[in-house]
């Protein structure tokens, strides 16, 4: 997939510019309209890729590991241990969301296995010092679900790190995508998944952690589970 501004990491190498995150904040809402539509596109794109009827991470269509999409989902059981390791959270938000998942499972294996790229949020999206979309980087493996899983997670992280949130806006809506319950769902687990880094040790290195950190992302998620457990979150 490396063609039409597709690579394989390496982004200074193969593509001009810088992540996504690093320029956010200073992009018109031009470009940032003309980034998420780039974005979308290439989505919509990869949906049209073969799929074998399985949902989760995988290089091939037919090596996704679960039968369900909630299946995917339910991934919170390896947050709540790491937040309980940690001692830094209490592991009720993962419990929380974890019920919400489970509540929502019908809607959520209602939802077809359709093959996105996972990983274009606030990085592996490249854009120029001019402010328009170079190409993406790391897709070495799709996700095989709901699509809407890569503007959630970036949501999560313009939330809860700082950034215009108007760029998920543009890109909801460039793509169609719907702002439901499960929707908001997806961006309570993520800044679940964010609380279970505080502590962690990734790649040699420890995550950062601060009591004002940590009470900004409990305030955010509090925002955010009031979102999605809204009735009118539909």
């Amino acid at each position: 997939m490396a063609a039409a501004g597709f690579g394989c990491g390496l982004a200074d190498r193969r593509l001009p510019g810088t992540d996504l995150g690093d320029v956010v904040s200073a992009l018109s809402d031009a470009s940032l309209e003309a980034v998420a539509k780039g974005v979308a596109q290439a989505q919509a794109l990869t949906s049209t890729t073969a799929s074998a009827g399985r949902y989760g991470y995988a290089v091939r269509a037919a090596h996704p590991p679960h039968e369900r999409w909630s299946q995917v989902l339910r991934d919170l059981v390896r947050l709540r241990k790491r937040i309980a390791a940690a001692f830094l959270f209490d592991s009720a938000a993962a419990n929380t969301v974890e019920a919400l998942v489970a509540e929502a499972s019908p809607e959520l294996d209602a939802l077809a296995p359709t093959p996105f790229l996972h990983d274009t949020t606030t990085k592996n999206v490249i854009v120029t010092p001019g402010g328009a979309l170079s190409g993406i980087v790391d897709v070495d493996d799709l996700c095989f679900g709901d699509p809407r899983y890569a503007p959630a997670l970036t949501l999560a992280a313009l939330t809860a790190f700082g950034g215009p949130v108007r760029y998920v806006d543009a890109w909801m809506n460039a793509a169609g995508f719907q702002d439901d319950r499960v929707f908001r769902i997806y961006v309570a687990m993520f800044i679940v998944d964010f609380m279970s880094e505080h502590g962690q040790t990734f790649n040699g290195n420890a995550k950062a952690s601060s009591p004002e950190a940590r009470n900004g992302l409990l305030q955010i998620f509090g925002e955010r589970l009031h979102l999605a457990s809204s009735p009118s979150a539909t």
